[in-house]
């Protein structure tokens, strides 16, 4: 996971995808990367990174074949850009950059990402950064993520890989270890219902079988029809 040079938000994402500073239209637009040449995408990462590929505990991905999302200005260059994976009812961002400061790129993106997660049904946010990436840290816990795993070592196995992956970053701090965030995106899950009888399996919140009825003392008793009276 990967974040660049974004800072506290001056920008909300509003209806449309534009970006919106105090009230005023601004000049950046926010579009899929559906609607984006891949070749564009593919300079993007080349010109920052110097490749599109990511290197992390959870797997080996192309950035620039990811879903995601870019941030783009009047001229149409990308002044930010996410990229993210959803499976098993789970987001991963992969990562997000912002290469213009003091605007609430990052923020806004991550904004549309989570948004995108919820309607999918993700129940949980995920992303990893490796433990030198201070601001990264701070970005996420301030938005709502929590430290959940550490994994000792990690960036020496993704070297294996990437071997281009520096020792040291920028601010002297030896890049060694990866640290996975979590945040709930507080969609319910759906519960196992108590009231539904073994033999008829397993069932879900909702989905007790008709004519059964639960008392308190937690044994299912058959349901009596409605009177006139009721």
């Amino acid at each position: 996971m990967r974040v660049r040079n974004d800072v506290e938000p001056l920008l909300t994402h509003k209806q449309g995808l534009s970006l919106y500073h105090f009230g005023e239209v601004n000049a950046m637009q926010m579009i899929s990367t559906s609607e984006k040449d891949k070749n564009v995408i593919t300079e993007f990462f080349i010109k920052h990174w110097g490749s599109p590929q990511m290197v992390i505990s959870s797997g080996v991905f192309q950035c620039d074949a990811l879903d995601g999302y870019a941030v783009k200005g009047e001229d149409g260059a990308i002044n930010g850009f996410i990229s993210y994976v959803l499976k098993d009812q789970e987001c991963e961002i992969i990562s997000l950059d912002s290469v213009i400061e003091n605007k609430g790129i990052g923020t806004a993106l991550l904004n549309q990402v989570e948004q995108t997660a919820k309607e999918k049904g993700c129940h949980r946010m995920k992303l990893v950064t490796t433990n030198d990436n201070l601001h990264a840290m701070g970005f996420y816990q301030k938005r709502g993520y929590q430290l959940h795993e550490l994994y000792i070592n990690a960036v020496d196995k993704a070297r294996q890989i990437k071997p281009e992956i520096p020792l040291i970053a920028d601010n002297g701090i030896p890049i060694r270890d990866e640290i996975l965030f979590i945040k709930k995106t507080n969609l319910k899950k759906p519960r196992r219902s108590n009231s539904c009888p073994k033999s008829e399996g397993t069932c879900l919140e909702g989905d007790r079988p008709n004519g059964v009825r639960k008392k308190a003392t937690g044994k299912h008793v058959p349901s009596l029809p409605p009177t006139t009276e009721d």
